[in-house]
């Protein structure tokens, strides 16, 4: 039996129109979806739109395996947000700058496919 220090926190947050959670290998053509449907830049705070070589099953497995170590490490964290009803990815949510002391503290950053 695990002990509390080494059980892996849960990472699945809901509210009535989101679920918050890291990606998985089946997210995998609604994330590509997501990233094919953005419009081009429309402010200074969008993303670029990804490259299709960037948009590739093996891209996207590394990318997991990648986010998988850091969260393993309790370094950073990636999050899709998904629309709860459609399961389909509408932005993403980091957690980094992570510092566990007496007090602890993070940066949350976040951004949001702007076609939606």
């Amino acid at each position: 039996m695990a002990n509390k220090s080494s059980r892996k926190p849960v990472l699945i947050f809901k509210t009535k129109r989101l679920v918050v959670r890291p990606y998985k290998q089946a997210d995998f053509l609604t994330w590509r979806n997501a990233h094919l449907n953005m419009l081009s830049r429309q402010n200074r705070f969008d993303d670029e739109v990804k490259l299709k070589r960037e948009l590739t099953l093996t891209a996207y497995k590394k990318r997991l395996k990648r986010h998988g170590i850091l969260r393993s490490k309790g370094l950073i964290y990636f999050l899709g947000v998904f629309d709860r009803e459609k399961e389909t990815p509408i932005g993403e949510v980091l957690i980094s700058l992570i510092v566990r002391f007496n007090v602890q503290s993070a940066r949350i950053s976040y951004g949001g496919f702007n076609n939606h």
